[in-house]
C-alpha cells in the first residue's frame, strides 16, 4: 500500500545482553509450622485440654518427637521388627563417618517421594520409606530444591535435607525483543543469547502445549495459518535463566501476552465483531506499515474501512504481506525442502501463499485479512487495531520524510504517490 520500506528492525543485529543474577534465596528455609504433639488440628487440641485441665505436663512446640518416633517405629516394624527399628534409628542419625561421594541430579518438578527413591537407589540411604516419613513429619518436603548435589553415603537425614535445600546462584540472560518481530526473529534472538537453538525455539513455540494459558481458548485458528505462534509472543525485555528450557522460555512470552490482553480488550473485540486472531492480525499490519504510534490509529482506520461488507476495496492492499512471504515464508519452505532459497516460492504450498498475500492488483490475492499475524505487534499497535481512527479513507502511503498521505479513491492515491515521490527525490538530491 505504501512505498517500499525496510521493515526489519535496527535492533535485530545486536546480540542479547547477558547478566549474572544475584544469588537466589534458598526456598523454604524457615522452620515449618506444625501441630502440637499427638493432635491433628487446633480444635482437637483445645477439646482435649478442656477435658484434662489437671494435666500440667509441659508440651513441646514444633514436631512431636514421640509422634515421629512412633511413626518411624511403625514403618520399621513393617520392614522387619526390632532389628529394623534399630536400623531406622541409626539411619536417621547417620553413621557419623563420610562415606562414598555421590552426585544426585534432581530435575525441576521432581517429587519428594521420587527424591527419596533416588537416594535409596544411589546408596545414600538404605530405606526410602523412612526418609519419606521423616520428610512428612518434619514438614521438610517443600524445602527440597532441584539441581546437582554432592552427598555421602551414610549421611544423617537432617544433613541430607540441609544439602538438598541449598540453592545455587543461577546465571541469567537478558533478551530484548523489538515490536514487530516475527517468530523467526524471536528464535534468532534466543540463539544469539545462547539459550537454545532457533529451531528448538520454533518447535517449542508451535508444537508445545500451552492450552492452560487463557488466551489460547480465544484463538479461532485459520487452517491456512503459517506459524501457530506468530503474533502471540509478546515483544518485551525479558530475563531468563541461562539453563531455561525452550518450553519455559516460550511459556514466559505467552504468559506476558496473556497479561496484556485484558477483559476490556476482549469486550471491545465483541463490539467490533472481531476475534482475537483478527485483531492481532490487523495489529501486525498496522505495526509493519506504521511503526510510529502517532500514525497507527489512522492506518488502522484504513484497514478497518476495507474490511467492511460494503467496501469498494475488499483487499488489504498491503505490500508488507508480500515482504512477509518473501523474507520469511519462502525461505522457510526452501530450507524445509532442502532447496536453494531462490526456489522457495516454487516449493511453498499454494494455500499458504494465497492465505497471506493481499495485494490490490492481483485477483488471486486474499480478500480481507491474512490467515494470521505477520509479526508480533506491540501495545500501541494492538490498541490502534481495537480503536481505529474513524475516517473515510481507503489508501495511505508515506514519503521518506515520514509524512503520511491518505486518500479516498485510487485516483487520489495516485496523486499522493506523485507528491511523495517528489519529496523523496528532493531528499535524495
Amino acid at each position: 500500500m505504501k512505498l517500499r520500506k525496510d521493515h526489519r528492525h535496527p535492533a535485530d543485529g545486536g546480540p542479547a545482553k547477558s547478566q549474572p543474577a544475584d544469588a537466589e534465596q534458598a526456598a523454604g528455609q524457615n522452620a515449618p509450622q506444625e501441630h502440637e504433639e499427638g493432635y491433628d488440628s487446633e480444635e482437637e487440641y483445645e477439646e482435649d485440654e478442656y477435658e484434662d485441665e489437671e494435666e500440667d505436663a509441659p508440651r513441646r512446640s514444633g514436631c512431636s518427637i514421640v509422634g515421629l518416633v512412633l511413626a518411624l517405629l511403625f514403618a520399621a516394624v513393617l520392614l522387619g521388627g526390632a532389628w529394623a527399628v534399630m536400623q531406622a534409628m541409626d539411619e536417621i542419625a547417620g553413621s557419623g563417618a563420610a562415606g562414598e561421594s555421590i552426585t544426585l541430579s534432581v530435575e525441576e518438578g521432581t517429587s519428594p517421594a521420587t527424591i527419596a527413591d533416588m537416594l535409596e537407589e544411589q546408596g545414600v540411604i538404605k530405606h526410602s520409606l523412612f526418609f519419606k516419613a521423616y520428610l512428612k513429619l518434619t514438614g521438610s518436603s517443600d524445602r527440597l530444591q532441584y539441581g546437582d548435589f554432592t552427598l555421602q553415603a551414610g549421611m544423617g537425614y537432617d544433613d541430607i535435607i540441609e544439602k538438598l535445600s541449598q540453592t545455587k546462584p543461577r546465571e541469567t540472560v537478558w533478551v530484548t525483543i523489538p515490536e514487530g518481530s516475527t517468530v523467526f526473529q524471536f528464535a534468532s534472538r534466543m540463539e544469539e543469547a545462547g539459550l537454545c537453538t532457533a529451531d528448538e525455539f520454533i518447535d517449542a513455540a508451535n508444537n508445545g502445549d500451552y492450552s492452560d494459558i487463557g488466551f489460547w481458548s480465544h484463538i479461532d485458528a485459520d487452517p491456512d495459518t503459517f506459524m501457530k505462534a506468530e503474533g502471540y509472543l509478546f515483544p518485551e525485555t525479558y530475563e531468563f535463566y541461562a539453563d531455561e528450557t525452550p518450553e519455559n522460555i516460550v511459556r514466559k512470552l505467552y504468559q506476558q501476552f496473556d497479561k496484556e490482553i485484558t477483559p476490556d480488550m476482549y469486550a471491545r473485540m465483541e463490539e467490533l465483531g472481531m476475534s482475537l486472531r483478527e485483531v492481532i492480525t490487523l495489529a501486525s499490519l498496522v505495526q509493519e506499515e506504521a511503526g510510529d504510534p502517532a500514525n497507527q490509529a489512522g492506518v488502522a482506520g484504513v484497514f478497518y474501512n476495507r474490511l467492511q461488507p460494503d467496501s469498494p476495496y475488499p483487499r488489504m492492499g498491503s505490500d508488507v504481506t508480500w515482504y512477509y512471504l518473501s523474507d520469511f515464508v519462502f525461505p522457510y519452505y526452501a530450507k524445509l525442502n532442502g532447496v536453494d532459497a531462490s526456489e522457495g516460492q516454487s516449493v511453498t504450498p499454494e494455500n499458504i501463499k494465497n492465505a497471506y498475500y493481499t495485494g490490490d492488483n492481483d485477483p488471486n490475492s486474499r480478500i480481507g485479512l491474512p490467515a494470521g499475524p505477520l509479526s508480533c505487534p506491540g501495545r500501541d499497535a494492538i490498541k490502534a487495531a481495537l480503536y481505529p481512527e474513524e475516517h473515510d479513507y481507503y489508501f495511505f502511503l508515506t514519503d521518506k520524510a515520514g509524512k503520511y498521505y491518505y486518500a479516498r479513491t485510487y485516483e487520489e492515491h495516485q496523486q499522493n504517490l506523485k507528491a511523495a515521490e517528489a519529496v523523496n527525490a528532493s531528499l535524495e538530491g
